[in-house]
């Protein structure tokens, strides 16, 4: 009988053992489990961020470059080689190209004030700056006066955009 009781004493410490380290392996893999979804979640989050990012300083640099294009075909039809400035700045030309530079800074213009949950304090900060320095005139100031200064703001200012665009999408990586 006591051969029975020991043999039955020891064969239930073996099954709750067996059952109790079931039962904690499986709250153990549930709990990797819950851990490798989250770890997921937060990557894929990072992972739309980062396109975001991208997408958005991308488009702000493009649109710089289309803003500079037209400021220089503005500059172009005026100093440039066998131009005639006075001729240019009344000709229907220049209305159009005005146009598509001030519809350009728009749309520049837009795109940053649409993005600044993305976009970082420091160019935010150095969007200002330049934005400043791109609207330094007065009003009265004659047209020609106006171009050479977006065209001076662009200029100081478009390397500083590029650098800190490609170090906000890739802060680890070296920017020379």
């Amino acid at each position: 009988m006591i051969e029975i009781l020991t043999a039955l004493i020891g064969t239930t410490g073996i099954l709750a053992g067996t059952w109790l380290g079931a039962h904690l392996n499986r709250k153990s893999a549930y709990q990797t489990a819950l851990q490798l979804a989250e770890i997921e979640r937060r990557k894929y989050s990072q992972d739309r961020l980062w396109d975001a990012k991208k997408d958005a300083y991308s488009l702000t640099i493009a649109r710089l470059n289309v803003l500079w294009k037209n400021v220089a075909t503005m500059v172009e039809h005026a100093w440039g080689e066998g131009s005639d400035p006075e001729r240019y700045f009344n000709d229907p030309i220049f209305n159009e190209h005005d146009i598509l530079r001030w519809d350009s800074f728009r749309s520049l213009k837009s795109l940053v004030d649409d993005n600044t949950l993305i976009f970082s304090d420091n160019f935010l900060n150095l969007f200002k700056e330049w934005e400043s320095h791109f609207f330094m005139y007065n009003e009265e100031e004659y047209p020609e006066t106006i171009i050479k200064i977006h065209d001076d703001a662009i200029r100081r200012f478009h390397s500083q955009f590029i650098k800190l665009a490609k170090f906000e999408i890739t802060p680890d990586s070296a920017i020379s």
